[in-house]
């Protein structure tokens, strides 16, 4: 019954992108799994999805939203972030380094 279904890109907040999980997470056979939950299961169903920038945690890191769409609407799902991107614009916007 809707067209969209909206969550976090991620269940943590950005992590150096050579490791595979966040340094204070336990460690288990599938390391990713605990902090890609809202993404891999759209992979296995083939749904399309989208993820855009939404924000900044409290200490300046960035922070995703997930647009995930009805299977084979991917032009809709992308016609949906283009309009947040729109209505919030990012491009600008930069974490401290």
């Amino acid at each position: 019954d809707w067209d969209f279904l909206l969550t976090p890109s991620a269940s943590v907040a950005a992590f150096p992108a050579e490791k595979l999980m966040p340094d204070h997470w336990p460690t288990h056979p599938w390391d990713w799994i605990a902090w890609a939950e809202f993404s891999y299961p759209f992979n296995m169903s083939w749904n399309p999805a989208a993820s855009v920038p939404c924000g900044f945690t409290s200490t300046g890191l960035p922070v995703g939203l997930q647009i995930v769409g009805k299977r084979f609407n991917d032009l809709g799902v992308l016609q949906a972030a283009a309009a947040f991107e729109q209505l919030q614009p990012w491009a600008d916007k930069r974490p401290q380094l």
